[in-house]
């Protein structure tokens, strides 16, 4: 009886152990997701004003827009 005991109690000390990682790591996804849908829009917006500057820049100097 003492055996079935310590190996019900490892059982279920490695099932912890694979929920607490399982979890662990799709908080990690979840997060890095959520970097990655929140920096999107912040380089899009910076590539639109480097644009319109440019394009306001050429139109002062030459008089043609670009």
């Amino acid at each position: 009886m003492n055996g079935d005991r310590l190996y019900l109690v490892h059982q279920v000390l490695y099932m912890k152990v694979v929920c607490f990682f399982w979890i662990s790591h799709f908080h990690l996804i979840i997060h890095l997701s959520h970097q990655r849908l929140l920096s999107a829009p912040e380089s899009i917006t910076a590539t639109s004003i480097v644009r319109e500057s440019s394009a306001w820049t050429s139109l002062k100097t030459t008089g043609v827009l670009l």
